[in-house]
């Protein structure tokens, strides 16, 4: 991939950037597991933190017939990865949404703690919506948990507005 040093700004992450995406993401997951403890599990299985991650770099074609894809856009400083955004997006074909309407869908987006309050998830936010808009244009969703007011903030930031509620119930 050529000098890893000089990897500066958003791009898409390679496997070589999986293992410090999963040392951010159980960051993320040691947050909401202390929210939501009867929810998220404690992130203690590398395995599964990793294949998650992984599952982001199939080797995927956007345009295959309504199929949803995973992807993933990162933000580099001095080809240090510090923050990434995991995402789903597929043409829409069903009665809610309309017909070959892009969705995309933002499964987590995460920043690492030395980094944090520095623009980089609106950038990577910011960028996905660009990405839409590219092609054509469509719906771009995310699930914020109650309490996480800085995730909140950065959504409304970027223009989305909620629009519905999740309940769940664990038994």
């Amino acid at each position: 991939m050529g000098n890893q040093s000089t990897r500066m700004g958003i791009l898409e992450p390679s496997r070589d950037d999986i293992a410090a995406m999963c040392e951010i993401f159980k960051n993320g997951q040691i947050h909401h597991q202390q929210l939501y403890p009867q929810i998220f599990c404690a992130p203690d299985n590398q395995e599964k933190i990793r294949a998650y991650i992984g599952s982001f770099f199939k080797p995927r074609s956007l345009f295959r017939n309504r199929v949803q894809h995973r992807f993933a856009l990162a933000w580099f400083e001095n080809g240090e990865l510090k923050g990434y955004l995991l995402y789903q997006i597929h043409k829409t074909s069903d009665v809610f949404f309309g017909e070959d309407r892009w969705s995309a869908y933002v499964d987590d987006i995460a920043v690492g703690e030395g980094s944090r309050k520095k623009g980089i998830a609106s950038k990577l936010l910011n960028s996905l919506v660009e990405k839409v808009e590219d092609l054509g244009g469509g719906m771009i969703s995310g699930q914020v948990w109650n309490g996480n007011t800085s995730s909140e903030a950065l959504f409304e930031k970027a223009g989305f507005e909620a629009v519905a509620k999740q309940f769940y119930r664990v038994s």
